[in-house]
């Protein structure tokens, strides 16, 4: 099977960015000819390791920098850009000939132009978010986008959606839905011989409105007084980071609460931790949640949609808090507080994430992949 990747780069630490190369990575490990395709790549530097039998190709349709343009001249230039991506595209599909693009619905100013190469090959959506989220809330611009991309979305052959929550709704308006989950790249064998730093708290996570990280700070600044030798490590970045230091300060937490760098071995620091914690509005997956349960860290998650509610058992492999600064506290403090309990969650959670490891998971991935070919869908003969 031939399969080409659209993203719009590979140059951040995003977790559709990571699961996506690796997705790519396995495939063309495992016989399956792969190019990954961006269109803002520029001059960045490749983030992720990208196996050399991978094509990467770059369009050179740079959408980032139209926010440096009056108004006018953005209308003009994304009209070019559009039409430029389109033609680049099918370029690329005539060259190349996949069985089928593959594309994350946040290809959102060109998924058109992607699914308008449907009768030359076959279209794959992935949702990485929450349609809840993402079609169904924000103003009535917002919205009105949300109509108009869905009525592009209806034209793919299959989409998958990581949980069966969202799922739910893709059903709805499309026809060939499937639910799988994503693997995690890391899976630690041995989690009782890894020595933990007393006190330590983790939160991997991109710096931005949707991860809600002030409500992470809010709800640890209502219980840091009971638990002074307890402290929280984010590692991440984002357009946030500012507004975030200046609440940590603000809250007088800055010896308890850092803003790291992103870090390509967070595995290690994840072992190295007593817990994580997910404070998100909503998460397609969260892909971290089961990175840490992989690494033998229990977890306290908001139970927003619609990952959290599908990967923990509450009370059994981690904590479901509610969408409230006040009950995010309470677990976290019930979590620090239970020793023996938070013990028993760390092994239970990594029993269940064995499920997740690449092998396991990429297989599903595959499967789902070829059925669009068995489906006797195939365009390429």
């Amino acid at each position: 099977m031939k399969l080409l990747f659209v993203l719009g780069s590979i140059a951040s630490f995003g977790g559709v960015q990571k699961v996506m190369v690796e997705k790519a990575n396995w495939l063309n490990k495992h016989g399956h000819e792969v190019m990954i395709l961006t269109y803002e790549q520029a001059n960045n530097s490749i983030t992720f390791k990208v196996r050399p039998t991978i094509y990467v190709r770059d369009l050179d349709c740079r959408f980032f920098t139209l926010y440096r343009l009056n108004i006018l001249k953005r209308i003009i230039k994304k009209a070019q850009m559009k039409r430029q991506f389109k033609e680049r595209l099918h370029k690329i599909v005539d060259e190349f000939h996949p069985d089928a693009i593959v594309a994350p619905t946040n290809t959102g100013n060109f998924m058109k132009a992607i699914v308008s190469a449907r009768g030359k090959t076959n279209i794959i959506i992935e949702s990485h978010s929450a349609y809840k989220y993402d079609m169904m809330k924000g103003s009535i611009k917002k919205k009105i986008d949300a109509i108009i991309r869905l009525r592009t979305f209806k034209k793919c052959d299959l989409l998958i959606a990581l949980t069966k929550g969202d799922a739910s709704f893709w059903k709805r308006y499309i026809k060939d839905v499937k639910v799988v989950p994503n693997p995690t790249s890391f899976y630690l064998e041995d989690i009782n011989h890894v020595e933990k730093i007393p006190g330590r708290i983790i939160c991997p996570a991109r710096l931005d409105p949707q991860k809600r990280l002030d409500r992470l700070i809010y709800a640890f600044s209502l219980i840091e007084k009971i638990h002074p030798s307890w402290y929280i490590d984010i590692y991440g970045d984002g357009y946030l980071k500012g507004q975030l230091k200046y609440l940590i300060n603000k809250l007088d937490l800055t010896d308890r609460i850092h803003i790291l760098p992103p870090t390509k071995n967070i595995a290690a620091e994840f072992s190295k931790s007593q817990m994580f914690v997910l404070s998100s509005d909503c998460e397609g997956f969260s892909l971290t949640l089961i990175e840490a349960m992989s690494c033998g860290v229990p977890s306290v998650a908001v139970n927003c949609p619609y990952g959290p509610g599908e990967l923990i058992k509450h009370e059994v492999t981690g904590l479901l808090a509610e969408m409230t600064v006040q009950d995010l506290a309470i677990k976290m403090d019930w979590m620090i507080t239970n020793n023996k309990e938070r013990e028993e969650m760390r092994q239970r959670a990594h029993q269940y994430a064995e499920r997740f490891k690449e092998n396991n998971n990429m297989l599903e991935w595959e499967k789902a992949y070829l059925s669009i070919l068995i489906n006797g869908k195939r365009i390429n003969q």
